[in-house]
């Protein structure tokens, strides 16, 4: 094992909740088997486009599996590659390929949205960005009211041409919307266009693609 591997964090959270792996804790019920194999189980469904959604989704109910997650995140970057940051682990949920490298993308249908949906607090106006991606270059988003107004602009080309925007959730003036439907328009160059409906509740905001 690396010598710099924070194996006591680690060991704890293991050890604590190994007796009932379907509860809480793990990856897999298969990563209950030994140290090394929660390690292994939690690393490798991190690194699966699918899974690593799946498994992000559920860290967020679940404090130790965020744990480890957060150390295992927290080593690679430090200790292995410093591009392993946030915005990587970003990019494997909303399934971007590596593998293609940062190729256009040339059609509407094959855009992502991460995650579908985020809790927030309207009054402390905290809650989770949305990431938008697979976009083709020099897309247009725009959110609508009901009414068609449109309430808020953001262009791919302002994240970098990267083929993707994030989007907080908020109007143009930092808030949350008030309850209610809306709209995001997403044109590209030749005004192809691909619309998506949001439900804002009081606690949450959904994409219903």
């Amino acid at each position: 094992m690396n010598k710099d591997w924070p194996a006591a964090q680690y060991t704890n959270d293991y050890e604590a909740h190994r007796s009932d792996p379907l509860k809480d804790g793990f990856a897999t019920v298969y990563a209950a088997t030994n140290l090394l194999e929660d390690r292994a189980e939690t690393y490798a469904h991190l690194m699966v486009n699918e899974e690593a959604e799946k498994l992000m989704k559920r860290a967020e109910k679940d404090p130790v599996l965020d744990k480890k997650i957060k150390i295992i995140k927290k080593f690679l970057m430090e200790k292995c590659c410093y591009e392993m940051n946030e915005d990587y682990w970003k990019k494997i949920a909303a399934g971007y390929d590596f593998s293609a490298g940062d190729k256009k993308v040339s059609s509407l249908e094959k855009l992502k949205i991460f995650p579908d949906s985020v809790k927030m607090d309207p009054e402390k106006k905290t809650g989770a960005d949305f990431k938008i991606s697979n976009l083709p270059e020099n897309c247009v988003l725009s959110i609508m009211d009901k009414t068609g107004a449109e309430l808020l602009t953001l262009k791919e080309s302002d994240f970098g041409n990267k083929g993707f925007i994030i989007w907080n959730g908020k109007g143009i003036d930092g808030s949350y919307l008030p309850a209610g439907n809306y709209s995001c328009v997403i044109l590209d160059e030749n005004k192809n266009k691909k619309t998506i409906k949001i439900v804002y509740s009081k606690s949450t905001i959904m994409f219903l693609n």
